[in-house]
């Protein structure tokens, strides 16, 4: 296990469920107090997304457990890991896995996450790209990735599934075929 270097207290944008209203500030924690996992990690960049802003403003039910720290993605350097595969300083994102939903998110110095829900930085992307990117932007990466590797053989199953248009448009990517549009 890499020992962690933190501060003892650092800044954390918490949301609140009290009396079945929602209340959202800023306040100091240490990782003692955040959500359980083997990664810590030093949070540089996360974005802000519309189930950020239903979270923080009690809009949506987003919520299932109170406090927590705000936002659904994140992008930083490994702080501390009893994962040998994350080693201190490497370049990670977690998007998912319940953050801002069940576990703490990204809207705060640092966070502490499953190792499973750790993705080692893609080469060609930094923090900040990433988070430019964001949540659905990673996934549409994902998802053009799985289509290109695949070359079209997966197109029906994932279109049968999808939600959104985000599976055809990564299957256009990558048949580099525009006549649907």
């Amino acid at each position: 296990m890499v020992e962690a270097i933190t501060p003892d207290q650092f800044p954390a944008y918490r949301i609140h469920l009290q009396a079945g209203r929602v209340e959202a500030r800023w306040e100091q924690m240490s990782v003692d107090e955040l959500s359980a996992g083997e990664v810590v990690i030093r949070v540089s960049h996360s974005s802000i997304n519309y189930k950020d802003a239903l979270a923080a403003s009690g809009a949506g039910r987003i919520l299932r457990r109170s406090p927590l720290v705000g936002g659904i993605d994140l992008a930083g350097r490994v702080e501390s890991s009893s994962d040998p595969r994350f080693v201190r300083g490497a370049e990670v994102l977690v998007t998912g896995c319940g953050l801002s939903e069940t576990r703490d998110g990204g809207y705060a110095l640092y966070a502490r996450v499953p190792a499973a829900a750790v993705v080692p930085m893609p080469t060609g992307l930094d923090a900040a790209s990433a988070m430019a990117l964001g949540t659905a932007g990673f996934a549409a990466g994902l998802a053009y990735a799985l289509l290109y590797r695949q070359r079209g053989k997966l197109w029906l199953s994932v279109l049968a599934h999808a939600t959104t248009n985000l599976a055809l448009a990564a299957w256009v990517l990558a048949r580099r075929d525009w006549s649907y549009w």
